[in-house]
């Protein structure tokens, strides 16, 4: 019988090997990842038919067993290594695609190999990306922008000994009863050790912590009011839960995390550490709205500070850092130094702040002196681990060079 056009079609590509089809990904063009590389599928055509269709390899990686992302006209995928992940982009320099890696300047950050990929694409555009150890690594990607930067989130908790495990995660759009319509939500399973147990968990990320509007901020009547509620309703907590209600001494409802030690965002302010016991904390004061979870640590360390050499490069360089201007976002508390065993807090309360009230978050540019030694390899430390928000928009250091040595 006559072929027709809408007949099925069982095309077998022409190639020098014979590769197991791991996935495809439609757009202008199927893109087809297998096991020892990744292809077009085309047609002269609007449509691709039994008689007009054109198979062409488009690069050598090879592709892992795991379904790719794609981004508007992007796909995002992993390596048959499990260790890069790559962007399948047109270049028109070429005229064709290129497979540029992603990690490059990064690769430790797949450490262990990747075993599940998941795209946020409100508000950051975020890829995350789940380990095969449980750590779950995080690629914020703009690439009309040429952003292309990595982080890792290992979570509060602990399973086993060590770390605690993402097994999964998956992203959904916002929620419009929830409020989150303007924000993607990820979710993940989390697997830890409590009470002696194993307990998977099912969290989910909260909205990013904007703080009060630039028209509150220009509203000097209902300032102080905008900033205290944008306080209480941060979240910086995992396997967390929010008490909103009368004021209370006693929060209950915390079976999930029965023995284990919680941090505690209350009214706007970080309260002592509390460890669950029947399900429930008591609090030293009492508390209106409160944010209760496991706590974990935020840690950012420099590259070598290049800058700052009458004659060229600093690198190498006996140098020492001795002040440092920090400017912040809606910031609560941070540390700062020059290692992760020397480390300094920074106070953000004004002398004419309440010290009945929580500190307001502060906005603006803060100086600093900076405890550094003279040495070769001077780095800049942030970290901390307050259940409160904190945004560094920028690090200006004072430095002194020995140009001598």
């Amino acid at each position: 019988t006559e072929v027709q056009d809408d007949d099925g079609l069982d095309f077998t590509i022409a190639a020098d090997q014979v590769n197991a089809i791991r996935w495809m990904s439609p757009g202008r063009q199927l893109i087809l990842g297998t096991s020892g590389g990744e292809w077009s599928v085309t047609s002269d055509g609007p449509v691709v038919t039994p008689l007009d269709i054109q198979v062409r390899r488009e690069s050598t990686n090879g592709s892992a067993n795991i379904l790719p992302v794609r981004i508007s006209s992007i796909v995002l995928f992993v390596q048959r290594a499990k260790r890069k992940l790559r962007e399948f982009v047109f270049a028109f320099e070429t005229d064709g695609f290129r497979t540029p890696d992603l990690t490059i300047l990064a690769d430790h950050i797949t450490k262990s190999g990747i075993r599940e990929i998941a795209y946020k694409q409100e508000p950051d555009s975020e890829v995350f990306c789940v380990r095969e150890d449980g750590i779950l690594s995080a690629l914020t990607y703009r690439r009309e922008q040429d952003v292309v930067g990595w982080s890792r989130h290992i979570l509060g908790g602990a399973f086993a000994g060590g770390h605690a495990v993402v097994e999964s995660a998956a992203t959904i759009p916002g929620n419009a009863v929830a409020g989150t319509v303007d924000s993607d939500e990820c979710w993940i399973v989390v697997k830890r050790t409590i009470g002696g147990a194993t307990r998977r968990h099912i969290e989910v990320f909260e909205p990013s912590f904007e703080g009060p509007s630039r028209q509150e901020f220009d509203a000097e009547a209902s300032f102080d009011a905008a900033v205290l509620t944008a306080q209480e309703d941060a979240f910086y907590v995992d396997s967390g839960l929010t008490y909103e209600g009368a004021a209370t001494l006693t929060l209950s409802g915390l079976d999930h995390l029965e023995g284990e030690t919680v941090r505690i965002w209350g009214n706007g302010a970080t309260m002592p550490d509390r460890i669950v016991s029947g399900g429930s904390i008591t609090l030293d004061s009492a508390v209106t709205k409160a944010v209760v979870g496991l706590g974990y640590r935020h840690v950012f360390q420099s590259l070598k500070l290049a800058a700052g050499a009458a004659a060229g490069t600093a690198v190498g360089k006996v140098k020492r850092v001795h002040g440092m201007t920090l400017v912040l976002l809606h910031a609560t508390g941070v540390k700062l130094g020059p290692g992760i065993d020397k480390l300094e807090q920074i106070p953000l309360r004004d002398v004419g702040d309440a010290m009945d009230t929580a500190v307001p978050l502060f906005t603006g540019e803060r100086y600093v002196s900076f405890d550094g030694d003279y040495e070769r390899d001077a780095r800049i430390v942030v970290a901390g681990n307050d259940p409160g928000p904190l945004q560094i928009l920028a690090l200006a250091p004072e430095m002194k060079t020995n140009e001598q040595i």
